[in-house]
């Protein structure tokens, strides 16, 4: 994600000093703990893109863990009673940055919360991964991922293996 956020930014036409990087927050946090990895993450890709960070700008509600509700209407309510809220942002354009994307109500309702306060921003959700399900796409793919994406994808696996053969050998 570090190596393509800059080619994102360029293929939007985005100037990185208009734009803030923002880490989702974990059910259990309130506002964004500053030693965890979406904060870390988030800190890394503002330094190489030039782009500014915001790691206070939401808060909501501790609530459960959405990977522990298994009914759609169920993860909706947990997250209706979450109440994010967001701060007043200097940008033209925000990136949430998300660890996992299921279904998109957690980036939704940041995105909404984001609106509420800075109505001009644009919002964009970028996230490490992205689950898909037969249930709700029945030709799975990854025709949406940009090739250098993909390769970078691969290069990472590579390595990622020759790590763990040197580790047991």
């Amino acid at each position: 994600l570090s190596t393509e956020m800059p080619g994102l930014l360029e293929t939007l036409g985005i100037d990185p000093l208009d734009a803030v990087i923002v880490p989702a927050l974990g059910s259990k946090e309130v506002k964004v703990a500053d030693n965890g990895q979406l904060a870390s993450v988030a800190r890394h890709i503002a330094k190489i893109t030039g782009a500014k960070i915001a790691l206070k700008a939401l808060s909501k509600r501790e609530h459960r863990p959405l990977h522990t509700i298994y009914k759609a209407a169920e993860r909706e309510a947990e997250l209706d009673k979450a109440g994010y809220t967001a701060l007043k942002m200097n940008a033209k354009s925000v990136f949430v940055l998300d660890d996992l994307i299921t279904r998109g109500s957690t980036l939704s309702r940041i995105a909404v919360s984001i609106k509420k306060s800075n109505p001009a921003i644009k919002v964009y959700g970028v996230a490490l991964a992205k689950t898909d399900r037969r249930r709700f796409n029945s030709s799975l793919n990854n025709d949406h991922i940009a090739k250098s994406w993909e390769e970078n994808w691969l290069l990472g696996e590579k390595a990622f293996k020759e790590h763990q053969a040197r580790g047991r050998r």
